[in-house]
């Protein structure tokens, strides 16, 4: 009887866990390479042009930025195409109003009634996402 080998086990077990982690995403560039670099300055864009410099460590580089030289982690790089404008990456939303699917209150048919007498549109009008509070006086001491 034979006796499965050990070492392609493990080693096939290692490949496929390394595989299933860091996925197929290559994180790493070459001097010169078109990046898109996290910009944490204040009153700034989130992402900024450059190009790689240098590479400093395994995992880290050197990026120019407009003749400033920026240190990087690998995670804080993202490769773009040398055309690509600094924000492309940043997610655009629209100004879409929400107006739920559910009644659940009956308080949006109120609203919507109260917004077409009033002759505005109904999708400036947003329900509220909470109940409405009971407020009462304090009880004070009275001595």
């Amino acid at each position: 009887m034979m006796k499965p080998d050990v070492t392609t086990t493990v080693v096939n077990k290692q490949y496929s866990s390394t595989a299933k982690h860091c996925g197929s995403v290559v994180r790493d560039f070459s001097k010169s390479d078109a990046v898109n670099v996290r910009d944490y300055r204040a009153n700034s864009e989130k992402w900024a042009n450059g190009r790689i410099h240098s590479q400093t460590g395994p995992l880290s580089y050197k990026v120019d930025i407009n003749g400033t030289l920026w240190r990087r982690h690998v995670d804080q790089i993202v490769g773009t195409s040398k055309d690509q404008p600094s924000n492309s990456t940043s997610i655009v939303t629209a100004d879409i109003p929400f107006i739920p699917s559910v009644n659940t209150s009956g308080t949006t048919d109120k609203l919507k009634d109260q917004v077409t007498n009033s002759g505005t549109s109904a999708t400036n009008v947003e329900p509220r996402r909470n109940p409405t509070r009971n407020r009462k006086k304090p009880d004070r001491l009275n001595l």
